[in-house]
C-alpha cells in the first residue's frame, strides 16, 4: 500500500523547531487520515481492474467462438442474403511463381472501326428481390431506359436469374444470357457478336470475419461480326471485407485476375 501524505502537512527542519508531544500527536493523526483515504479509494481500483479483466476475457471468448463458427455464421448469412452455393473447400491462395508476371497485350487498333457499349450492374438481389420482389421489374425497366441503342455486354453481380431479369426489360429474346456461379451473368448481344469462349475462374475467398463465400470471375471472349475483332469482357464481384481483395489480400487478387485474362484472352483482343 502507497501512503500518500497530506500535502498541508509540511514537516519543519528539526535544527529549527522543537516538537511538543500534542504537536507530534497532530501530526501522525494526520497522516493516518490519509492512510485512510488512500484505504477508502482502493475497492474502487479493485472494481475497475475486475470489470476490464471480465472484458478482456468475453471479447476473446467471442473472437475465438466467431473463428470456430464462421462456417455455420457465414452459411446463415448466405442465406439471408439470397445466395444457394454451398463452397466446402477453402480457397488456397496462389503465391507470386504460380501467377507469373501478368504481362498483357495492347489492344488491335488497325482495320474496321469498333464501338462496345457495356453494363455493369448489382441487383442487390436480396433487397431488390427477395425482399421487395423486384419492385414490379424496376432493375428491368432501368435497363430498358437506356437502351435505344442496345448495350453489347452486359455484367451482373448479385444476379441469381439472368432470364428474370432480361424479361423485365423485355429483351430477353435478343441478347444471349450465361448464369454462372457465385450469382453473377453475363448477357451478350445477339447477332452482333459471336461466342469464341467463355468460363468461370475462381480467384479468390472473402476474410472469415466478413465471410460468403469463394469469389470468381466470370468471363466471355467474343467475336464482333462486322470488324472481325475480338473483345475479352471479365464481369467480378468481390472479396470482401471491402477493400481487402479477401483473405488473399489485394496484390494476390488484383494479379489473379490479370492472369485469367492472360490466360484465356488472345493477342490484340
Amino acid at each position: 500500500l502507497a501512503v500518500q501524505w497530506p500535502c498541508a502537512v509540511q514537516m519543519p527542519e528539526m535544527s529549527q523547531v522543537s516538537y511538543s508531544p500534542a504537536h507530534t500527536s497532530d501530526l501522525i493523526l494526520e497522516a493516518a487520515r490519509g492512510v485512510r483515504i488512500d484505504n477508502a479509494s482502493q475497492p474502487y481500483a479493485h472494481r475497475w481492474r475486475r470489470a476490464l479483466c471480465i472484458v478482456a476475457f468475453a471479447a476473446t471468448f467471442l473472437a475465438v467462438t466467431f473463428h470456430w463458427q464462421r462456417d455455420r455464421l457465414a452459411r446463415l448469412r448466405r442465406e439471408w442474403a439470397g445466395a444457394e452455393e454451398n463452397f466446402e473447400q477453402p480457397f488456397q491462395c496462389p503465391d507470386g511463381k504460380q501467377l507469373g508476371k501478368p504481362n498483357l497485350w495492347k489492344p488491335l487498333e488497325t482495320g474496321k472501326v469498333m464501338q462496345v457499349k457495356v453494363l455493369v450492374y448489382n441487383l442487390f438481389w436480396w433487397y431488390l428481390f427477395k425482399d421487395h420482389n423486384g419492385k414490379n421489374g424496376s432493375a428491368g425497366k432501368l435497363i430498358k431506359k437506356h437502351s435505344e441503342s442496345r448495350f453489347d455486354f452486359m455484367g451482373f453481380q448479385e444476379c441469381l436469374d439472368i432470364n428474370r431479369v432480361l424479361g423485365d426489360a423485355g429483351l430477353q429474346s435478343e441478347y444471349e444470357l450465361f448464369q454462372g456461379p457465385y450469382t453473377k451473368c453475363i448477357a451478350l448481344r445477339k447477332g452482333t457478336w459471336t461466342v469464341a469462349s467463355s468460363g468461370h475462374t475462381v480467384v479468390a475467398e472473402d476474410t472469415y470475419w466478413n465471410w460468403y463465400g469463394k469469389r470468381g470471375v466470370q468471363w466471355i471472349r467474343a467475336k464482333h461480326q462486322a470488324s472481325g475483332k475480338h473483345v475479352f469482357f471479365m464481369n467480378y464481384h468481390g472479396a470482401l471485407s471491402v477493400n481487402s481483395g479477401g483473405k488473399c489480400g489485394g496484390w494476390t487478387t488484383a494479379h489473379s485476375l490479370l492472369k485469367v485474362a492472360k490466360d484465356n484472352g488472345r493477342h490484340g483482343d
